[in-house]
């Protein structure tokens, strides 16, 4: 976002919270002026603008109130989201997902790696529309994952015990090796490609050891 754009949507949050705008509108819009400070008052930018915001959300009287202020409408590329959600912190995540409608598609990879993670920025109600990547962090659940995730969603590396929480699709592969899980249970419903877990793997040993053990029997009983 340039700085002529910033300085415009500081300039409209100030409008909408000064005492002259209208009553109906300010006694609405304190929470969805908080609601957006992951876009003016944080370093790392969605790139979304305020009237962008508001056409999300639907809300017709905001739409209404930044046009007349000469709002524009300015929304981020995929290299802007993915940079966002590389870098923002936990907080400032949650600050922009809260904006967003239950459904909407954000069309971009999420990278959530490394980033000392003990529980997931709240995707529960979004569609993530590339991969979704949340591995080596210390994660125990995968509460907050998105509802679907249109590429692959890799949660290696983590110390996870229950997947509660799985998006309920996955268009691609579904990747938990390197946790503490028991079992599968919570697992999508719908997996485009393959499901890669230490159970799974654990299975091969056993049965390949079976399969040794057997051979190394039928060779000492000849």
């Amino acid at each position: 976002m340039s700085e002529n754009n910033k300085k415009l949507n500081e300039q409209l949050v100030r409008c909408l919270l000064d005492d002259k705008m209208p009553t109906s509108i300010k006694l609405k819009k304190m929470d969805y002026i908080i609601r957006l400070g992951a876009l003016v008052d944080t370093k790392h930018k969605t790139g979304y603008s305020l009237l962008s915001l508001a056409k999300i959300m639907g809300d017709e009287e905001v739409i209404s109130f930044l046009k007349e202020k000469g709002g524009k409408e300015i929304k981020p590329t995929k290299d802007n989201l993915e940079e966002f959600f590389k870098n923002a912190s936990v907080d400032e995540i949650n600050k922009f997902l809260s904006v967003l409608p239950d459904g909407y598609e954000l069309e971009c990879d999420v990278d959530l790696a490394h980033k000392g993670l003990e529980n997931l920025p709240n995707f529960s109600k979004i569609v993530v529309g590339g991969n979704f990547v949340c591995c080596w962090n210390k994660l125990k659940n995968l509460v907050g994952a998105p509802k679907e995730v249109g590429g692959k969603f890799d949660c290696c590396w983590n110390g996870i015990t229950s997947l509660k929480g799985a998006p309920k699709k996955v268009g691609m592969s579904f990747y938990c090796l390197e946790n503490k899980l028991e079992n599968l249970k919570y697992k999508p419903q719908k997996i485009g490609e393959k499901i890669y877990s230490d159970i799974d793997a654990n299975i091969v040993k056993r049965t390949v050891k079976k399969g040794v053990d057997k051979m190394i029997d039928l060779w000492f009983d000849r």
